[in-house]
């Protein structure tokens, strides 16, 4: 309620998110809440309403960005000019290392598991350079620690509305000397690749790309922050609202296939009314 308040950054646990960023939004503060957006389909479902009900109001929605840093990066958007409106075919290996059973994340409840937590990431990346949503994913376990939520070693196969096709490789079981990411992408005669978010290298059409960061990773954390202001200022949203509740959906999804064995739709239109 304090009036000198404008914006609201959001760094608690995950099971808090949802339920912080709609008091936010209902208060007319501008919310930048980190990933995840919600922790399941119930938590959405109530920001999605709220939402909504703010987006309405008399003043114009309150901006809401979810922490999806990788599309701000650099070297991602050099990557999605490269890659033009072509449908894509794209592989994320993902070298992410073990976090304990015993550990806040891997709870049901507080952290929701590492598909919710932190393989929204990777479906993020891969919508904004496919410029299309997840509408079918097909996921599967690995041998693995047994853990109280998710498995962690996963093979996610998506299909997106445009002909895209993503498969995301999760690893918990690496060794943490090796890099931690890779993300290949190949359409309309055009081959590219960012290497632990250090370099990327594009070969095509378009011309050759050989871009590297030599001081730290480029995962786009400072632009991401600076998008959240300059949508303050602009009032139009970094990522569409509705892309940031696709991506959670998403990941809700991928839990689905792995607990039924059969790939899963995305059902991003019923989820207004509560989800499946």
């Amino acid at each position: 309620a304090n009036g000198d308040v404008d914006a609201v950054l959001i760094a608690t646990r995950h099971d808090s998110h949802a339920e912080i960023a709609g008091a936010a939004l209902e208060a007319g503060k501008h919310v930048f809440v980190e990933k995840p957006l919600a922790a399941d389909e119930k938590q959405l479902a109530g920001l999605i309403a709220i939402h909504g009900k703010a987006a309405a109001s008399a003043n114009g929605a309150p901006q809401l960005l979810t922490g999806f840093n990788r599309r701000f990066s650099p070297l991602a958007r050099t990557l999605k000019d490269a890659a033009g409106e072509a449908p894509l075919m794209m592989a994320c290996r993902v070298n992410a290392g073990p976090v304990a059973a015993d550990q806040w994340q891997q709870d049901p409840a507080e952290g929701g598991g590492r598909i919710v937590g932190e393989i929204c990431h990777f479906v993020d990346i891969m919508q904004f350079l496919a410029g299309s949503l997840a509408t079918e994913v097909f996921a599967t376990a690995g041998e693995s620690q047994r853990l109280p939520a998710d498995p962690d070693n996963l093979s996610i196969q998506l299909r997106f509305e445009n002909g895209s096709v993503g498969t995301i490789l999760y690893v918990s079981t690496g060794d943490p000397a090796f890099p931690k990411e890779r993300l290949e992408v190949f359409g309309g005669g055009m081959a590219g690749a960012i290497d632990n978010w250090r370099r990327l290298t594009i070969r095509g059409p378009g011309g050759n790309v050989d871009k590297r960061s030599r001081l730290e990773s480029a995962k786009g954390h400072a632009e991401e922050l600076a998008a959240f202001v300059n949508s303050i200022r602009s009032g139009i949203a970094a990522i569409a609202f509705e892309d940031q509740v696709a991506t959670t959906l998403t990941t809700f999804a991928i839990q689905r296939s792995l607990r039924t064995g059969k790939p899963a739709r995305v059902a991003f239109g019923e989820q207004q009314g509560g989800g499946e």
